[in-house]
């Protein structure tokens, strides 16, 4: 289990006069949706999604939405949650499953970049076996934290997902922020704490078309959360949420970033659906 972040082994990557840019493509997918309190009057839809990246130097999943087991037994593998957030989800809605379908080889993924480790993100690490070449990018305080939940997050944090001895992990440390993955300027992680301890969001840079995304994760749900109607429906700490969000908005300005929330059903209907994606 690694520590701490090997700057040498993430940014393998030549001098930007030396190289052509590459074909880089960010998927944005989903892995079924969630019933927010189900049969009830405030009964709600919500999906989850998950990202994929292909890069030259081995593509990025985040997230990659439910653990596969949850096609088949929600309340089993998710125990009692299941009564406030219910999934509906499909066997080839699983990560690696959609993967093939779009033509690339979980064998081809080098990094599963984790925003935190909730139930409803750890689909690809929770099916790890499917990614033998991948390592997990975690925060470290999110890791611990998962371990050793509050009561109230208790049943959010499935250990099965993260547990795996099989796991091979990658932690950054709190003072790596703005953290640049391959050196290239495609991605950078930032924290956003707030959420979870540990939370993380993702900054990543189209190379052909320039364009700017900024995969917020949970740190920033839906419309009502950027536009500061509200917070994260939880929170560890409202005071780190709402400086997440002020955080995520300097990064949008400073860059013309397009924001993608994790759980919007009105903006999620705006990507195209796949196999487009966005270079």
């Amino acid at each position: 289990m690694k520590m701490s972040v090997d700057q040498s082994e993430l940014s393998e990557v030549a001098p930007v006069a030396d190289r052509v840019l590459p074909d880089i493509r960010l998927y944005v997918i989903r892995c079924g949706e969630l019933m927010i309190y189900p049969k009830s009057p405030q009964e709600c839809s919500i999906p989850v999604q998950w990202y994929v990246l292909t890069h030259p130097l081995g593509n990025i999943v985040i997230d990659g939405g439910n653990a596969p087991e949850v096609a088949r037994d929600p309340r089993k593998r998710w125990g009692p949650i299941v009564d406030v957030v219910w999934p509906t989800m499909k066997a080839e809605d699983a990560c690696a499953l959609q993967l093939r379908d779009l033509g690339i080889a979980p064998e081809s993924v080098k990094w599963i970049l984790q925003t935190h480790l909730h139930h409803d993100h750890t689909g690809a690490m929770a099916d790890i076996g499917s990614f033998p070449n991948a390592s997990v990018l975690a925060r470290r305080e999110e890791y611990d934290y998962a371990r050793s939940p509050d009561w109230f997050y208790r049943p959010s944090y499935i250990e099965e997902d993260f547990n795996s001895p099989d796991i091979p992990w990658t932690f950054l440390g709190d003072d790596e922020d703005g953290f640049d993955l391959y050196g290239d300027g495609v991605v950078r992680v930032w924290k956003t704490y707030g959420h979870t301890p540990g939370h993380q969001s993702f900054e990543i840079t189209l190379p052909q078309s320039g364009r700017t995304f900024l995969v917020t994760g949970d740190a920033v749900s839906d419309k009502d959360v950027w536009e500061k109607k509200s917070l994260p429906p939880m929170t560890v700490s409202n005071r780190e949420a709402a400086a997440s969000v002020e955080k995520l908005h300097n990064i949008a300005r400073k860059t013309g970033a397009t924001v993608i929330f994790s759980h919007d059903p009105v903006q999620w209907l705006e990507h195209s659906p796949l196999p487009a994606y966005y270079a």
